[in-house]
């Protein structure tokens, strides 16, 4: 335990104490201070394409993980469906955080078949009936009615 505190930071080569140093074993900034850790962390997360790269990343794997689609494969099946929704063909106005969200995945919960891209609304009524035909007939039916 005596040697891990004679270390000095291996940026700015500072002896390292209980007080400067990083205090996570696991942590890649083990052997720098507090100081020299932030200096990093705000040069990595402040490359200008990070984010961009990040959410890119993450939209892949959401997509592959949970429809089993690739990228491309979505940009096939917006570019057959003309970007617009499947169900209402209008493209998507719903907004998040200030940004145009992008079709949803449509897909069936039990066999987890892709289906069609939907905008947020169609999508959002789709799983709010549980897919259910006769609660959307129903739906349907009192509408024409009143």
């Amino acid at each position: 335990m005596g040697n891990k505190l004679k270390q000095n930071c291996l940026d700015c080569n500072i002896r390292l104490t209980t007080k400067n140093r990083v205090n996570n074993p696991h942590s890649r900034g083990w052997r720098l201070c507090k100081k020299c850790v932030n200096i990093r962390q705000r040069k990595h997360y402040q490359k200008p394409d990070r984010k961009k790269i990040h959410k890119k990343q993450q939209r892949i794997q959401c997509l592959r993980k949970r429809y089993g689609l690739t990228l491309e494969q979505y940009d096939l099946m917006f570019a057959e469906q003309s970007g617009k929704c499947f169900i209402c063909d209008e493209i998507e106005t719903q907004q998040l955080y200030g940004v145009v969200r992008r079709l949803a995945v449509d897909h069936n919960h039990k066999t987890n078949k892709v289906r069609k891209l939907l905008c947020h609304r169609c999508n959002r009524t789709l799983g709010s009936a549980d897919d259910n035909i006769n609660l959307l007939s129903e739906m349907i039916k009192y509408l024409k009615e009143n």
